[in-house]
Order: C-alpha cells, then sequence, then structure tokens
C-alpha cells in the first residue's frame, strides 16, 4: 500500500513539474517582448472567433468596440460596469434571444415532421405485409397510413421554409 502511495506521488510530482516547466513560465510578469505580444494576440483572436462564431450577423463597430477595451483596462471607461452588463443583457437576453428561441422550435417541428414521415413509411410496410384492416369498415388500413405520410411530408418544406424566414409555426 505504501509503494502504491509513494508512486502516486511521484507521478504527481513528475507531472507537475513538466505541466509548470519546472518554474518556468511562458509569459513572465511585466515582459513587453514576443511571448506578452503572442499571449496578448491570442487573447484578441480568442475574441474575434467567438464573435465570428456566436455574433457574426451583428454589425459591430470594430474601432468604438477597441476603444471600449482600452478604456475599460485603463479605468476610463464611459460607463461603469452595471450599465454595460445592463446594456448587453438587454441586448442579448431580449429580441436576440426570443429569436433563437424560435429558431430552436422551429427546428424541433421540422424535426418532428422529418421523424414521423421516416416512422409512417415502416408503418404503412408492416400494415401491408399483415393485411390488418379496419374492424368498422372492414378496408386495409394501408391507405390511411399513406395519408398521414403524405401530410408529414408535404409539411416539411413548409416547415424548413418558416424556420428559415424567422415565422412562428
Amino acid at each position: 500500500m505504501k509503494k502504491i502511495f509513494l508512486g502516486a506521488v511521484l507521478v504527481s510530482a513528475a507531472m507537475s513539474v513538466a505541466c509548470c516547466g519546472g518554474g518556468k513560465s511562458m509569459v513572465t510578469m511585466g515582459s513587453l517582448d514576443g511571448e506578452m505580444d503572442s499571449l496578448s494576440y491570442a487573447l484578441g483572436a480568442n475574441i474575434g472567433y467567438g464573435m465570428n462564431i456566436e455574433m457574426k450577423d451583428i454589425p459591430f463597430d470594430y474601432e468604438r468596440m477597441t476603444q471600449g477595451i482600452e478604456d475599460a483596462a485603463f479605468g476610463k471607461a464611459a460607463q461603469n460596469h452595471e450599465e454595460v452588463l445592463t446594456l448587453l443583457r438587454g441586448w442579448f437576453m431580449g429580441p436576440r434571444m426570443q429569436r433563437a428561441a424560435l429558431l430552436f422550435s422551429n427546428a424541433a417541428v421540422l424535426i418532428c415532421a422529418v421523424l414521423l414521415t421516416w416512422q409512417s413509411v415502416y408503418l404503412i410496410g408492416e400494415l401491408r405485409e399483415t393485411g390488418l384492416t379496419s374492424a368498422t369498415l372492414d378496408l386495409p388500413m394501408w391507405p390511411l397510413a399513406c395519408v398521414f405520410l403524405l401530410s408529414f411530408a408535404l409539411y416539411i418544406p413548409t416547415a424548413t421554409m418558416n424556420m428559415w424566414r424567422g415565422e412562428k409555426q
């Protein structure tokens, strides 16, 4: 038991030295050479990548954004932090969130229509194979299943158009 514990301690110590570089940091505080430039650029690129993925439809004024970053970083911002957060919440949690919820609900309707169409194809095959008929009319059930298949299949283009237009289903 002591050997296992000692081995675990040695492995964790080796990992911490390997991960931390034995006390050497990639970025030294106060340095303004290539490492800090790389870190600064990486931070900006990360923000840019996130904006390109999440908010590419918003026409930002990047000069004002850069000015806002600089002003806030140096304590000269025109708005206090609470005002900034209120403005951002109002924009991103208001109309944009409603649009995202609408897109999600339309996509869910579209997925349901596709799944029901797919399931109806198999149902028609089973009904034709078994020869099941209705109890009251003594008619085969598979034509009725075809009606359901057509209604689901015809709804798919409508649901797709509504989703892309942003209209409610």
